[in-house]
C-alpha cells in the first residue's frame, strides 16, 4: 500500500459527510478540557468506526457509532460507545446523526458553534446523556483545494464549551463542564488507518493554538490569530510505556522543525484505555520564532487499529461498546 500523505485544512465548506465506501471512514471529533485543567471531554461520531470488531467482518457492512470519554482528575468517570446498524447514519444541511445522538451548527446573537446532543446506553444497564455546546472563537482558517490525500479538517481550531453531562442509573450524577476546546473532521480514504498507527495532539495557549500528527509523516498546523501554518515536524525522540493491554504507547514525544521551532508532549493522566486506542491528558511546552517557551494542557490520543486484526484483541474491544437494536430508523432522513 502506498503511503498517502495527510493534509491539514480548517474549513467549514468541507466539513460534510463524503459517504465513502469499503473501508474508508470519516470521524467527527469535538475535544476539550476545563479551565483548570482536571476535566476532559471527548466525543466522536464514526461513519465506519474502525475500532470495533465489526469493522473486519467479511460481509462489507458499515458500522456507524458513536462514542463519548468523560474525565475528571485522570479518573474515567463515563466511557460509552454505542454500534448502529448500516444506514442509520444520517445527514441534514445543519449536522449529522446517529439515532438520538448528533451534532449540528447553529447561530446565534453570541456567535456560531456546534451543539452536540446524546442519550447513549452503557455497559451494565445506565445510561449517559449530555448536552454540549462548542462556541467558536476560531474557524474556517485554512480552505483549500486537496487532491486524493487523507484529510485533518481542523473546523474549529479553538471554541469556547460549556455543557452537562448526566449518568443515570441507581444513583443519577450531573456534571457541568466550561472549558477550551477544537472540532476536528477526519476523512481517510482506503482504509489506511487499518495499516499505519497515530499519535495526535491538541493545545490551547494564550497566543496560539496547535495540533500535531504523526501517522506516515509528522507534521503540525498552528494557529496564531490570522496567521495559520502547517509545519513539517522532525521527531527528535520518544519514550515508550504500555497500557494494560500491552499496547505500546509514547510517555514522552520531542519534535523540531526546520524554523527552529521545538515541541514536547509528556501525556500525565490517562483519559481512557483501550486495547487498541489511548486518549490522555497531556503537558505541552511550545517554542516559537521568538524563543519563549509556552507551557499549557493539552490533549492527545494513541491509535493502532491494526491490533484489531487479531480475534483475542476484537474480542476484548467488544466488550466495552453496546450494539443498539437493529431497524431503527435514521434521525434526518434522505
Amino acid at each position: 500500500m502506498t503511503e498517502a500523505r495527510r493534509v491539514f485544512i480548517s474549513s467549514k465548506r468541507d466539513d460534510v459527510w463524503h459517504r465513502l465506501e469499503g473501508d474508508a471512514y470519516e470521524r467527527w471529533s469535538f475535544n476539550a478540557i476545563s479551565d483548570d485543567g482536571r476535566e476532559v471531554v471527548c466525543v466522536s461520531f464514526y461513519d465506519h468506526c474502525p475500532m470495533s470488531p465489526r469493522y473486519y467482518s467479511a460481509d462489507m457492512r458499515r458500522v456507524p457509532a458513536v462514542e463519548l470519554v468523560y474525565s475528571v482528575g485522570g479518573d474515567l468517570v463515563a466511557r460509552a460507545m454505542c454500534e448502529y446498524a448500516d444506514g442509520a447514519f444520517s445527514e441534514s444541511e445543519e449536522g449529522c446523526a446517529l439515532e438520538k445522538n448528533r451534532f449540528y451548527s447553529e447561530s446565534a446573537n453570541y456567535g456560531t458553534g456546534y451543539i452536540i446532543e446524546l442519550d447513549l446506553p452503557m455497559p451494565g444497564g445506565s445510561r449517559v446523556t449530555a448536552k454540549l455546546e462548542w462556541l467558536a472563537i476560531e474557524e474556517d482558517k485554512l480552505d483549500r483545494e486537496f487532491a486524493s490525500e487523507d484529510v485533518l479538517n481542523i473546523v474549529t481550531p479553538r471554541a469556547d464549551v460549556s455543557g452537562r453531562i448526566t449518568i443515570e442509573g441507581r444513583r443519577p450524577q450531573v456534571f457541568h463542564i466550561r472549558g477550551t476546546g477544537c472540532h476536528a473532521h477526519e476523512v481517510i480514504r482506503g482504509g489506511a488507518m487499518t495499516e499505519f498507527t497515530q499519535f495526535s495532539g491538541c493545545v490551547h495557549f494564550s497566543d496560539a493554538t496547535a495540533f500535531f500528527l504523526t501517522s506516515h509523516n509528522s507534521s503540525m498546523l498552528l494557529v496564531q490569530g490570522d496567521d495559520v501554518r502547517e509545519i513539517e515536524l522532525s521527531l527528535e525522540s520518544v519514550r515508550w510505556q504500555r497500557n494494560r493491554y500491552g499496547m505500546k504507547y509514547p510517555r514522552e514525544v520531542s519534535f523540531s522543525s526546520e524554523q527552529g521551532i521545538r515541541m514536547s508532549v509528556r501525556p500525565t493522566a490517562t483519559v481512557a484505555s483501550v486495547v487498541a486506542s489511548v486518549r490522555s491528558r497531556a503537558e505541552f511546552e511550545l517554542t516559537l520564532f521568538d524563543g519563549k517557551p509556552r507551557r499549557a494542557n493539552g490533549i492527545t490520543f494513541f491509535a493502532s487499529p491494526r491490533r484489531m486484526r487479531h480475534s483475542i484483541f476484537r474480542y476484548f474491544s467488544g466488550l466495552g461498546i453496546v450494539v443498539a437494536p437493529r431497524g431503527i430508523e435514521p434521525l434526518f432522513q434522505e
